[in-house]
């Protein structure tokens, strides 16, 4: 087990952020089976099996052993890391994919309403700032 997994795909992020798998996640700081995690969460194994399944794809729990148990194998999992790190990148995109879009657009109409105000400003003073330096300049200019 590693001390801190780094995630960059948001994949990784959205399967780790739901809270039902969190808890998993902390069982599994032990190698442990989906019915001894079910035990501990007060939850059916079905549900534990769903939740770890994920996270083993998303590259966030390993299957270390199996053994058999009256005749079915059942796998024994543990986290992959202690910590998890999320990349600043993924940050903002995490979510609704349509809310995330409409808050990038109404993030860029606010960006250019600040862009044109300041060029109205700059295009104000210019004027004032172009005499001010020319009466530094030559005092007898007009």
């Amino acid at each position: 087990m590693r001390d801190v997994l780094y995630l960059e795909e948001i994949e990784q992020a959205e399967a780790l952020l739901k809270p039902q798998r969190v808890e998993v996640l902390r069982q599994l700081a032990e190698p442990r089976t989906c019915s001894e995690v079910a035990e501990r969460l007060g939850q059916t194994p079905q549900r534990v099996y769903y939740h770890v399944k994920r996270l083993v794809e998303a590259g966030l729990v390993d299957q270390v052993a199996e053994r058999k148990v009256r005749g079915v194998h059942e796998g024994i999992y543990q986290a992959g890391a202690r910590s998890y790190w999320l990349s600043p990148r993924l940050v903002g995109r995490i979510g609704l994919r349509k809310a995330r879009d409409e808050l990038s657009l109404g993030y860029l109409l606010d960006l250019m309403e600040e862009v044109q105000a300041d060029i109205a400003a700059l295009d104000r003073s210019a004027p004032r700032a172009a005499v001010h330096r020319a009466v530094r300049r030559d005092p007898r200019a007009p």
